[in-house]
């Protein structure tokens, strides 16, 4: 076990950024009023939030990827939205 204790801090922050991002919430790149971000993808290779909208249009052609949506207080797995 002492071998990883130096990568504790790195391990402990890949753990909690699964359940926590600190844009959850704030408005959406697209600009439409009243839409935050809020979902993201774990099955593609970028994690950035963004709000229902804009995750529906960039995965219209991947209906197999599942949306992680911030609920206020942890991301909840869901379909697509």
């Amino acid at each position: 076990m002492e071998e990883f204790r130096p990568h504790f801090p790195f391990i402990v922050h890949n753990i909690l950024a699964r359940e926590f991002d600190i844009e959850a919430g704030v408005p959406c790149n697209c600009g439409r009023e009243g839409h935050f971000k809020t979902t993201r993808c774990r099955d593609c290779f970028t994690t950035s939030l963004t709000c229902d909208m804009c995750f529906r249009t960039q995965h219209l052609q991947n209906p197999l990827h599942w949306a992680d949506k911030w609920n206020g207080r942890y991301f909840e797995r869901k379909g697509m939205c």
